[in-house]
């Protein structure tokens, strides 16, 4: 079964099930998406709440974000701007989704509780508050519960029979690909990835100017006016219009102006979490063409062969090791209680990769992109390297629940994910639909 021509370019290239896919769309409404981060004791957010009512002060404020039309870094810059608390001072475990209704924790110095209580916003609630002597960091979570509608089509047949038939498929293959999904190149632009490579050359101007000035396909008329020849408008009034529009390409614009020609510095001038996402979104590509690569030689994902390298979980920390020929059968019975599972490289300098036929796999997608481990490696915008990591080939689905109304024609998903993994990758097992944007991926 063939993939849409955007989900190929980002090296999202098969299905895991088999049945046809169902026409449809999500997002029709923002609460039609509903995210709950849950964090690593288990508790699941909620998206109602209290406000602030926090005892026994110590050195950070935690509270629930709720929010609504808003990717998790905007909605901090709403509540820095309103309150005067610096946005660099607000840290979370991930980001959540801009169209969809999410819940997550957000900490902060307690001494700004003060400026932090008469915050009030439509679409960006501040709920549930508590202190703690630790601070939130990148990844302090462990998964996301997810509800997610989908409006169907009158033209669908089968339908009920089909949404639980590709459900049955997807728990019988242990869960979903674990793809990076769309969000993670650009809905709108789909530029992210690219943008990295450059960078990853040390080609910082191509990068900056293809950053600036890509126009996507589903951009509004308005932005992409803004874009057209604004690196030699340098005034004030094109300055103003981006502040509002495009906030970080204004970032940009007002660096260069200052620093003329200085195009890395211009990129390290972004906020951290926004410059390496580049690199992020390119090594997130790469390993989506691996495990396509993998899938068209016909390697399983959900087992072991000579030469992968498998995860397990060891007393809370992460143990990798690679697979020898004489052990693979023990090895999948136990990927088959969850106690291993296989993994692929998101290639950085100092990654390990696998050998054999796995191995095999990994080095032709890296020599066909013309890179190698070491352009990971940036000793002159050193907070752009990135040392690599390692992610599981299957994302397990857990609490997967259908429910259908016929007469409504629309189906809820429930479930819930591992940290990283995408529910829009499960609901396109379900869709299988190329036209992904009015989808609402």
């Amino acid at each position: 079964m063939s993939v849409p021509e955007y989900e190929y370019n980002i090296g999202m290239r098969f299905y895991a099930t088999s049945c046809s896919g169902l026409k449809g769309r999500i997002r029709v409404r923002l609460n039609d998406f509903i995210v709950k981060e849950i964090d690593k004791n288990g508790f699941k957010c909620s998206i109602k709440g209290d406000g602030f009512k926090p005892v026994d002060k110590a050195r950070f404020i935690h509270f629930t974000l709720v929010k609504e039309g808003y990717d998790t870094p905007s909605a901090i810059r709403v509540i820095s701007k309103r309150t005067g608390i610096p946005a660099k001072f607000f840290s979370y475990a991930g980001l959540k989704d801009k169209f969809a209704k999410t819940a997550q924790r957000v900490s902060v110095p307690s001494k700004f509780m003060e400026k932090l209580k008469p915050f009030q916003h439509k679409m960006i609630k501040i709920k549930d508050l508590t202190f703690s002597e630790k601070n939130i960091g990148l990844g302090d979570h462990i998964g996301n519960s997810f509800r997610i509608r989908i409006v169907l089509s009158k033209d669908n047949d089968s339908i009920k029979r089909k949404l639980y038939l590709i459900r049955k498929e997807i728990l019988e293959f242990g869960g979903i690909p674990n793809f990076y999904g769309h969000q993670r190149f650009g809905i709108v632009r789909c530029v992210n990835h690219q943008i990295g490579k450059l960078i990853l050359k040390r080609r910082f101007e191509e990068a900056v100017k293809l950053f600036i000035s890509f126009k996507g396909d589903f951009e509004s008329d308005y932005s992409k006016c803004l874009r057209e020849n604004f690196l030699s408008e340098f005034n004030d009034e094109v300055n103003e219009k981006l502040v509002n529009q495009l906030f970080y390409e204004y970032k940009i614009v007002k660096y260069l102006k200052k620093n003329p020609g200085d195009y890395k510095g211009s990129l390290l001038a972004l906020p951290k979490n926004i410059s390496r996402l580049f690199i992020h979104s390119y090594q997130s590509y790469l390993f989506n063409l691996m495990l396509s690569e993998r899938w068209s030689k016909g390697i399983p994902l959900n087992e072991a062969v000579n030469g992968d390298i498998i995860y397990e979980g060891y007393d809370g920390y992460p143990k990798y090791r690679r697979v020898l020929g004489g052990e693979v059968f023990e090895i999948n019975n136990k990927i088959k209680t969850h106690r291993y599972r296989v993994v692929l490289p998101v290639v950085g300098y100092d990654s390990k990769l696998p050998s054999g036929e796995p191995g095999e796999c990994v080095l032709k997608i890296l020599e066909n992109e013309k890179v190698n481990l070491e352009d990971f490696h940036i000793p002159e915008a050193s907070i752009l390297s990135s040392a690599g990591d390692y992610r599981g080939a299957v994302a397990p689905v857990y609490d997967f629940k259908i429910k259908y109304y016929r007469e409504k024609n629309i189906a809820w998903l429930y479930f819930t994910l591992e940290k990283g993994c995408y529910a829009t990758v499960l609901v396109r097992e379900f869709l299988k639909n190329s036209d992904f944007y009015q989808v609402g991926y």
